[in-house]
């Protein structure tokens, strides 16, 4: 799967292992019994893995790399997701998994994050950041979607136009 949208080698990347795990898959999930991390660890970095919890339903965060954590300013594992300070698109994200929930299909977003107060004393000022994610759902053994599995890759703020956009994949 090489879709001609994916602008980093990483996500190209994590799309061809994620691929592979779900022709493996039941109904075209992959399983949490198959998700290795150790596969990828040239890309773990930009690997984030959600935990799906209650109803309504939250995400929490179960691993963010290291790559993930540096552009958010501090450790955001154990966090959910909705608790995170992620910008006027914060809902949008959050929603863009609600969906991946719904479809069982992967999502594909770009994302413009204008953060208004920083995430810790390091920081200082308005944080403006750009990136594309990746999502794919991971299934337990009965098909429920337990896990999510995401690549978060970083693109430069100034050269994206359009502050959101979202595809979902076959």
């Amino acid at each position: 799967m090489g879709e001609e949208f994916y602008e980093d080698p990483r996500v190209v990347e994590f799309a061809a292992h994620m691929e592979i795990l779900r022709d493996k898959g039941i109904n075209k999930c992959a399983r949490i019994a198959d998700f290795e991390l150790m596969e990828i660890y040239n890309i773990a970095p930009s690997i984030v893995v959600l935990d799906v919890e209650g109803r309504p339903v939250r995400y929490r965060i179960r691993f963010a790399g290291t790559f993930v954590v540096g552009i958010y300013g501090s450790e955001t594992t154990g966090l959910f997701l909705d608790d995170l300070n992620l910008g006027s698109n914060k809902q949008k994200l959050i929603d863009i998994y609600d969906q991946l929930l719904k479809s069982r299909r992967p999502q594909w977003t770009r994302t413009l994050i204008v953060k208004d107060k920083p995430v810790n004393a390091n920081q200082s000022g308005q944080q403006v950041f750009a990136y594309q994610r990746l999502s794919y759902p991971l299934v337990d053994e009965d098909d429920t979607i337990q896990r999510i599995v995401s690549i978060i890759a970083h693109q430069p703020a100034s050269g994206l136009t359009v502050p959101f956009e979202s595809r979902e994949l076959n």
